[in-house]
């Protein structure tokens, strides 16, 4: 089974998204990069976040 969310450390800031809205917009590098995660099972939600070496005060707006 699936999580219904996806975790990333972004610049050491933790962030929880939710699947649905990461679906909502497929052809990001989100998407993609989750799509492939869950494919694989990896993501049971209680295992490390998505590390991504970007500023984590502006990854913020990428999700509003």
């Amino acid at each position: 089974e699936r999580s219904e969310t996806v975790r990333f450390d972004v610049g050491g800031k933790i962030f929880r998204v939710s699947r649905s809205l990461i679906d909502k917009f497929p052809t990001t590098m989100l998407a993609r990069m989750t799509s492939e995660m869950w494919s694989r099972g990896e993501e049971d939600g209680d295992g490390d976040p998505m590390f991504i070496e970007r500023d984590g005060d502006r990854f913020r707006y990428c999700l509003d």
